[in-house]
């Protein structure tokens, strides 16, 4: 029971650092969308807590948007961003809401691949780097997938005119920011491994 709570109390802690990351993001000279430190920050709760508390956390973040609250970047909730469609299920209706949706796949896979910290992992060492860079990686495919896509739909343009607005002009500053993340998340995983 004391550890269930310390899971929730870290998957809650995490979406809000989640959330707070929305307020550093800049507009882009060329693309559609903004450069947000965002996304990596997503990733990362799958590269810090594992699967599935990496994943869950990033639900809980998208839940607080879905119900209005500032979280995304530009500071906004759901109004224009997500809204309820046929069913059941949620519709991301902007520009960026298919990289919205992307955060939580990018975090499954990325948890999935990474596993749950461990004391015994060695920080530094060259396997456990590798590792979170493969997770970061996949995750960071996973993330991209719905985000072009929808970004395809919304705006009915062709494959690759999705690609110059969405991808392009991102995808190095996002492998950037990998580089520089995964050390900081290797050495984070192990100091917190004891209370997962």
């Amino acid at each position: 029971m004391i550890k269930n709570s310390k899971h929730s109390l870290y998957m809650v802690t995490y979406s809000a650092v989640i959330a707070f990351s929305a307020f550093i993001s800049f507009p882009a000279s060329s693309g559609s969308l903004p450069f947000v430190i965002q996304n990596c920050v997503a990733l990362g709760a799958g590269l810090l807590l594992g699967f599935p508390q990496g994943a869950a956390s990033v639900g809980i973040f998208l839940t607080m948007g879905v119900l209005g609250l500032p979280v995304f970047p530009g500071h906004s909730g759901s109004i224009g961003i997500i809204s309820s469609s046929v069913g059941s299920m949620t519709a991301i209706t902007g520009p960026s809401g298919g990289f919205l949706a992307g955060y939580f796949f990018a975090a499954l896979f990325a948890g999935f691949v990474a596993g749950k910290p461990k004391q015994e992992e060695k920080t530094f060492s060259k396997n456990s780097i590798l590792k979170l860079l493969l997770a970061a990686l996949i995750g960071l495919v996973f993330m991209y997938i719905p985000g072009i896509l929808f970004f395809r739909k919304i705006t009915g343009s062709s494959f690759n005119q999705a690609l110059e607005q969405c991808f392009f002009p991102y995808i190095f500053w996002d492998l950037g920011k990998i580089v520089l993340c995964v050390p900081i998340f290797a050495f984070l995983r192990k100091k917190i491994a004891p209370y997962l």
